[in-house]
């Protein structure tokens, strides 16, 4: 078990870098462990951090999802919409990457979607097709080949593989 402290990768789209998902990690409980506090989603420019107590910040301006719950919230954005829906338990953050006619009228949609429990739990699904690298691994469905650090070196040392997703989300 990784007890970083710090903000991580968690997931992102390794090819083409449309969207990334950070978790903020902090010390929690007795034992000098370390809970998720909040995710950030970047998607194509847009960005939103969801925080504990299903609360999200855009651009210093909360949005308080707890109270609009079974409603769908459209997020609108330069590039693409992203919606949030909050069912009483999990806020979950859907946008979609791209879409395909597959047959007349019809369309298929691939999307990144996100489920955070709104206090230290986050479920991250991607499309299939997405090469992904990042604490969650990088979607190829073989799990034995997941703990890849963020230089593309295979590791059983828990504590490197974590510390080479760390990132400064201030750039520094």
């Amino acid at each position: 078990t990784y007890m970083g402290m710090c903000d991580y990768v968690l997931a992102m789209d390794c090819v083409s870098a449309r969207w990334f998902v950070y978790g903020r990690m902090r010390p929690c409980g007795k034992t000098g462990g370390s809970c998720l506090d909040s995710v950030t989603v970047f998607v194509d420019g847009e960005v939103l951090e969801l925080q504990r107590g299903w609360l999200v910040n855009r651009n210093g301006r909360k949005l308080v999802t707890k109270n609009r719950r079974g409603k769908e919230i459209t997020v609108k954005g330069s590039y693409r919409d992203i919606t949030l829906l909050f069912d009483g338990a999990m806020l979950t953050l859907t946008a979609t990457l791209d879409s395909r006619e597959t047959t007349p009228g019809n369309f298929e949609h691939d999307k990144l979607v996100v489920r955070w429990d709104g206090f230290v739990s986050v479920q991250i699904q991607t499309p299939m097709n997405v090469k992904t690298c990042g604490m969650c691994g990088n979607n190829d469905g073989r799990p034995e080949n997941d703990m890849r650090t963020r230089r593309g070196k295979m590791t059983d040392d828990v504590d490197v593989f974590g510390d080479s997703w760390q990132i400064d989300p201030l750039g520094r």
